[in-house]
């Protein structure tokens, strides 16, 4: 009885034909973030950098420019030419920039022809310096294309290796919103991300987040930048209009 109860089963339950259409993806107001390890000597050299921009009474305070309310730490400039190391940095940088403009042309035929050939520019990079009660309110930034290196974080901020990296609003994490009402079975409004050494985060300078502040010891030290770039249709559009005039 058992078995002829099984082909019976066997026989209500066939697999489903497979699908023969043509079809095709289409990524439709996506906000692509790429997530990179930094290799550990930039970090130790961004470190050894900022410590002692940190440390000098001279350097170029950057807070004016930026949204952050950071009552006991520093927001200051990194000089783009300051040695040899920011410019390996800046060289790295520069790398994950222009691999985070081909990967997402691709989303769209027609950027895929505009940003076919393009020229990107590190506009500015300034060192956070983060300590109890200190904090970011929402903001944007200038430029295309934004991100932030982690340096240094509080051990009472650190992940476990049994934790998820990514919780839902923890002292001291970077919150990206965005999607306004967007159907969250799709999509979500708050990712929420808690910083680690050496994690560095590319995003679009227009997409909206803040930073929460932390209670307790330690310093939360993050190294952020902008970049602007320019297609070669858009620079030739802009070169011939200079020339009519």
């Amino acid at each position: 009885m058992k078995n002829i109860k099984e082909e019976k089963s066997k026989k209500h339950h066939k697999k489903p034909e497979p699908l023969n259409v043509e079809a095709r993806w289409g990524k439709l107001f996506s906000v692509p973030m790429l997530h990179i390890t930094v290799p550990e000597q930039y970090v130790k050299d961004m470190l050894e950098i900022t410590d002692k921009i940190i440390a000098d009474p001279d350097a170029i305070d950057h807070s004016s420019q930026l949204a952050g309310k950071i009552y006991k730490g520093k927001q200051l400039s990194v000089p783009l030419n300051y040695n040899k190391k920011v410019i390996n940095f800046q060289n790295f940088t520069q790398k994950c920039c222009e691999a985070y403009v081909k990967e997402v042309r691709e989303y769209d035929s027609n950027a895929s022809r505009i940003w076919k050939e393009f020229t990107l520019n590190i506009m500015d990079i300034w060192v956070v310096s983060q300590y109890e009660g200190d904090y970011n309110p929402p903001h944007t930034h200038g430029g295309l294309l934004s991100g932030i290196l982690y340096l240094k974080v509080p051990e009472q901020m650190k992940r476990k290796p049994d934790e998820a990296s990514i919780k839902f609003g923890k002292d001291g994490q970077i919150a990206f919103t965005g999607m306004g009402d967007a159907d969250p079975f799709m999509t979500t409004s708050l990712y929420n991300i808690q910083p680690e050494v050496g994690w560095f985060y590319l995003y679009p300078s227009k997409l909206n987040h803040q930073v929460y502040p932390f209670v307790g010891n330690g310093e939360r030290r993050s190294l952020a930048f902008n970049a602007d770039f320019i297609s070669k249709e858009q620079l030739e559009k802009i070169q011939k209009l200079q020339g009519e005039k």
